[in-house]
């Protein structure tokens, strides 16, 4: 079995009309193959594991943005727990 990794998935772009609700969040998350998959209110963020790299989770995120008909690849922002501050400098200029 392949090394989970903890990602903190902040999916941009949420509020106003925007909004994601948990129960369907967790649930599409965990159907995506994430495990442990935890949420904050409706705020766009979640912590979850998965042996799925940073680099493939940053260009698409699967189909939750169809599936909850919001942004596009660029929406979902994944930082590894322990790593954010290099994940945020590879990021920059992306924000």
């Amino acid at each position: 079995m392949a090394a989970l990794t903890t990602y903190l998935l902040l999916f941009r772009g949420v509020g106003g009309p925007v909004q994601l609700p948990v129960t369907q969040l967790r649930a599409a998350l965990t159907k995506a193959g994430f495990k442990n998959v935890t949420t904050y209110i409706n705020s766009g963020n979640a912590l979850a594991r998965s042996a799925v790299s940073r680099r493939r989770l940053s260009q698409g995120g699967g189909d939750l943005p169809e599936k909850f008909n919001y942004g596009g690849p660029s929406s979902l922002l994944p930082l590894r727990m322990g790593a954010v501050s290099d994940d945020l400098g590879k990021a920059e200029g992306k924000l």
